[in-house]
């Protein structure tokens, strides 16, 4: 996260990267209290809300390297990245998560923190 904005790198040309490997699943716990539209009003297309549509889950997202107004989406449920799309029927959009690694070998208590977002809703 950087400041209000979700920004992700992809590395579209390398052959393999060297990463840290988890146990356990992601688990997103969204804020119920806010902000929060079901309709489209101001949050609906901010990087950084995760929009629940019918289909799939799905993260706003931009590119560091890109213009901001170059909106992605990145499919919680099969990893990909695609150009943003407004979903606004049978949606949900959430500005307020947190992600956490939860292991199921160990009480919900124990989970692990890796990120929490809050999109300021007056922008």
């Amino acid at each position: 996260m950087d400041g209000n904005t979700a920004k992700f790198d992809m590395y579209d040309e390398a052959d393999t990267e060297a990463v840290l490997a988890y146990n356990g699943e992601l688990i997103w716990e969204v804020d119920q209290d806010g902000p929060f539209e079901p309709p489209i009003r101001k949050i609906f297309d901010q990087s950084g809300c995760l929009v629940v549509a019918q289909e799939a889950r799905y993260l706003n997202v931009t590119r560091p390297d890109q213009i901001p107004s170059i909106k992605l989406q990145l499919n919680l449920d099969d990893g990909s990245v695609g150009q943003y799309q407004e979903r606004t029927r049978d949606a949900a959009i959430f500005g307020s998560w947190k992600l956490f690694l939860e292991d199921v070998d160990r009480p919900i208590e124990n989970r692990t923190k890796i990120a929490e977002f809050c999109v300021k809703a007056g922008d």
